[in-house]
């Protein structure tokens, strides 16, 4: 199947800051790579988007999102938490929260897509990925990835994803937040959709300044 970009097949709404590498990346990339899309700038506080965690009888879950622990060396703080569970009519999402929690403004470095853009988490023992395409399900679905429906149960992309690669730089004030929704789903081209497990996903250099990763953790039932 051919694989299709997330510019062609869902859109863009632009970049900020300059680029300073180019090309693309896929799913056998390093990660570290987005869309071209920005998540909003925000004041501190908890984003008023109606979020809300889902359960139900569906048989593949999400049944914990364990973040690494946030050091110093971040300048920030992190959160990331599930919107949105896996159900019969859409796939699950989480949200990714950077913070400027020190007393004046940062500069950080992001992916394309801001602020989280390793946005491939490969299954701690099987040969499986869980890609977490940008941008809600309301967004994503229909796209030509994120399919309109579940098959056998699972949410499992209907195409391959490559994007284009580049780092930019994005300036915070003091207390100010960016943030960005993200749809589940499991690669395209897996012999088996979504195994139960542990899928991890991690930057090695996150904002531009340390590793950083956090575990999705996927039952069945």
């Amino acid at each position: 199947m051919k694989r299709r970009t997330f510019l062609e097949s869902v859109g863009a709404l632009g970049v900020v800051g300059s680029t300073v590498l180019a090309g693309c990346t896929g799913a056998d990339g390093d990660g570290g790579a987005g869309n071209g899309t920005n998540s909003d700038t925000t004041t501190s506080g908890d984003p008023a988007d109606g979020d809300t965690t889902t359960t139900g009888p569906f048989p593949t879950r999400v049944v914990a999102v364990e973040p690494d622990t946030v050091t110093d060396a971040l300048d920030a703080s992190v959160s990331v938490r599930l919107t949105q569970n896996f159900s019969e009519t859409a796939p699950a999402e989480l949200a990714v929260e950077v913070t400027n929690d020190t007393g004046s403004a940062q500069t950080y470095q992001f992916g394309p897509v801001v602020p989280w853009s390793a946005i491939w988490a490969k299954h701690a023992s099987a040969d499986a990925t869980l890609v977490a395409v940008p941008g809600p399900a309301t967004e994503t679905q229909g796209s030509g990835i994120v399919p309109e429906a579940p098959t056998d149960g699972c949410w499992q992309a209907a195409d391959g994803l490559v994007l284009p690669e580049y780092l930019q730089r994005k300036e915070l004030a003091a207390g100010a937040s960016v943030r960005h929704r993200y749809t589940l789903v499991g690669q395209h081209d897996d012999a088996a959709c979504l195994p139960a497990g542990t899928y991890r996903f991690a930057d090695g250099d996150f904002l531009g300044r340390a590793a950083w990763g956090f575990d999705v953790q996927v039952e069945h039932q």
